[in-house]
């Protein structure tokens, strides 16, 4: 599924009906958990990818009893620590009362607003290619406004930081050519994972695969999803390298 702010679902809508005004990660959270129950599913799988790795940190063991996390993002600017450093201390000064209204955080509003308006422009200007309907302009600053909400849904966001002894089990599918400090933060987050669980989950390591898997490595992303999805996941092992025949070998994660 798309959600609401993605170019799908703003393509799909008439643009007097689209109207943005804010967004929580619940808001987004409760889109899923419609689709769930308008097609009535019965223990549904949920599925993350990146960023969406942030709505399913949300989810109960009532919501869902598996999430499969692919190349989750772990927190926004995961690759970048300078930038998240930067986020993260001036967020915190100007949401001081006493600060908020001062010449450095108007300015500090400002020029991030003006950041994020830059990068989402360019992102959605390369969605026309698939959504014609982003040619009309009213459409097209819909889809820019809900990448920018987006962006500062996750702004504090941290799976690292996730109950998981409350939330669903966890399978999690990663790109054996992630950045490196991605990678080496999604490990961090299974670590964290067994630590509260006392559980290793299983992980899935799939060769020649940046952070988009799926579109990276297809058919091995699909034969990870047939394992799950069959409860033909091997017993005796759970960590592995997949390459594009589906074949397992076992590794070490560390």
């Amino acid at each position: 599924m798309d959600f609401s702010t993605q170019p799908a679902s703003v393509a799909q809508s008439k643009k007097d009906s689209v109207t943005f005004s804010g967004l929580e990660l619940s808001g987004l959270s409760q889109e899923v958990l419609q689709v769930v129950e308008h097609f009535n599913i019965k223990n549904p799988i949920l599925i993350t990818l990146s960023y969406s790795s942030s709505v399913g940190s949300l989810f109960t063991k009532q919501d869902a009893e598996l999430i499969i996390e692919t190349a989750p993002m772990v927190r926004q600017e995961d690759n970048q620590g300078m930038i998240r450093k930067m986020l993260e201390t001036n967020n915190r000064l100007c949401a001081n009362p006493f600060m908020s209204m001062s010449p450095f955080c108007i300015g500090w509003r400002y020029q991030k607003q003006l950041a994020y308006k830059t990068y989402w422009t360019a992102i959605a200007s390369g969605q026309k290619k698939s959504y014609k309907e982003l040619e009309d302009a009213a459409l097209f600053e819909k889809t820019v406004d809900g990448y920018i909400l987006m962006a500062k849904a996750v702004e504090s966001f941290d799976l690292r930081e996730v109950d998981f002894k409350e939330g669903p089990q966890r399978i999690f599918i990663l790109g054996e050519n992630e950045q490196s400090s991605r990678l080496a933060l999604q490990k961090e987050v299974i670590s964290a994972y067994q630590k509260q669980t006392g559980e290793v989950p299983y992980v899935f390591i799939v060769k020649d695969a940046g952070h988009i898997v799926p579109l990276d490595q297809p058919k091995a992303y699909n034969f990870i999803l047939n394992l799950i999805a069959r409860k033909k996941l091997p017993k005796d092992q759970r960590i592995f390298s997949v390459d594009n025949e589906g074949q397992l070998s076992p590794i070490e994660l560390y």
